[in-house]
């Protein structure tokens, strides 16, 4: 507490040895406007502009400190001109990727614009640490940097892979790519040779290509073996653990190793930073994608086909006792997940609640399942409901009020519709 306060204080004799922790605060909170408009996106619409002017704010100062990066807190604020200048710029550069990515709106804009002030933040704090180590004649630690790029990138894949609504669009399959033809290997080989001058990067990288698609295909025999069949999630998820094993090895082992003897190439430490950063855009820019999508879609459709006769002033539909009558029930999933449904067909009087039939439906994404229902109607007026569960909750109900009249000359006692 007392160091967050000396930031916005300003003290600059702190501030000036390690610039780069007020950064990191910024980007803290940065990032809570976007876990909130992720979660809640029905918010009030003061709300949300008040989250946007946030950002808006944020994002000029991180783009400002990304160009006077040995500046202070105190110093940084005094250039508000540009710090508005910048929060013009990449509020105007959201507004255009919502425009050609998502549905306009402000929520998508606020979003955007988190993501990227996220981004900036994390690439500001990375040009303060850089500076204030050459300011001091210190070595960049090229091999800390990459081990903890390779922990963020496990992490957004991660994410990318179970959590939703990041987890709608197959992204996963590009997230786990490094790991599966590159990354284990890569850290196999250099936990073997950690020498500098043993290999060069491209033997290097040839061994790591051969050691992963070994690896994973070791892993994936294994996961066929115990479960029966080649789960590709489980798979990826198994390589990610697996990487991260291999890498908690490697530190250990170059421990031993004297700085200038290791091997690192920055190219290729540059390469991962890049990939990284791309996948969290990717991810979250996938998740507001299917969020809006899902919203404007209107999650699933489900609709009652075939009565072709018009209701009176009351709202009921008049029937004659023993009509035959052949619906269809139309249900359509558009939840981008394979969902669980359950069908459920109520025949409500004055005195009774009776359920004539139910169905349990799986049905994948965009997929579209037609249900058949034959009545046959009795005499009386009744409420028939169509009734869509999912988990287990009432989703969806569809009403047909009846007014069955009896078509022989002695007037039925009985009140029941059945169903075929």
């Amino acid at each position: 507490m007392y160091y967050i306060k000396n930031i916005f204080k300003g003290e600059e004799s702190n501030i000036s040895k390690q610039p780069s922790k007020y950064m990191t605060v910024i980007s803290l909170i940065a990032l809570l406007p976007l876990i909130i408009l992720l979660i809640l996106r029905n918010l009030p619409q003061y709300i949300i502009i008040s989250l946007f002017t946030l950002e808006f704010l944020l994002v000029g100062i991180t783009a400002t400190c990304l160009i006077y990066p040995l500046l202070t807190f105190r110093q940084i604020i005094r250039k508000a001109l540009l710090i508005i200048a910048f929060g013009i710029i990449f509020s105007l550069i959201s507004l255009i990727t919502t425009i050609y990515l998502l549905k306009t709106r402000v929520v998508n804009i606020a979003l955007v614009i988190s993501a990227m002030t996220i981004v900036l933040s994390a690439l500001a704090v990375y040009r303060q640490d850089r500076a204030i180590r050459q300011a001091h004649g210190e070595t960049l630690d090229i091999i800390q940097r990459s081990i903890y790029t390779i922990i963020i990138l496990s992490i957004i894949s991660i994410i990318g892979i179970f959590i939703p609504p990041f987890n709608k669009l197959p992204l996963w399959a590009g997230l786990c790519l490094p790991f599966v033809v590159f990354l284990p290997g890569y850290y196999v080989i250099n936990s073997i040779i950690p020498q500098m001058d043993e290999l060069s990067f491209l033997e290097r990288a040839v061994c790591a290509i051969i050691i992963s698609t070994t690896l994973t295909s070791i892993v994936g025999i294994i996961i066929m073996q115990v479960e029966g069949t080649l789960n590709t999630i489980h798979l990826t998820l198994a390589i990610i653990i697996l990487t991260i094993i291999i890498l908690i090895y490697y530190v250990s082992k170059i421990k031993k190793i004297d700085d200038t003897n290791r091997f690192y190439y920055k190219k290729a430490n540059t390469a991962l930073i890049i990939v990284t950063i791309i996948a969290l855009f990717g991810v979250i820019i996938s998740g507001v994608y299917v969020q809006d999508q899902i919203i404007n879609q209107g999650n699933t459709t489900f609709e009652v086909n075939g009565i072709n006769k018009t209701a009176d002033n009351n709202g009921y539909v008049n029937f004659t006792s023993d009509e035959e009558v052949k619906i269809t029930l139309n249900l359509t999933n558009h939840q981008y997940e394979n969902k669980n449904y359950t069908v459920q067909v109520q025949i409500v009087n004055d005195t009774t609640n009776r359920t004539f039939a139910q169905e349990n439906i799986t049905i994948k994404d965009g997929e579209s399942k037609i249900i058949p229902v034959d009545l046959t109607m009795s005499a009386g007026q009744k409420d028939i409901q169509f009734i869509l569960y999912e988990d287990n909750k009432p989703f969806i109900v569809r009403h047909l009020y009846a007014n069955v009249t009896d078509a022989s000359v002695e007037t039925s006692t009985t009140d029941e519709t059945y169903i075929e």
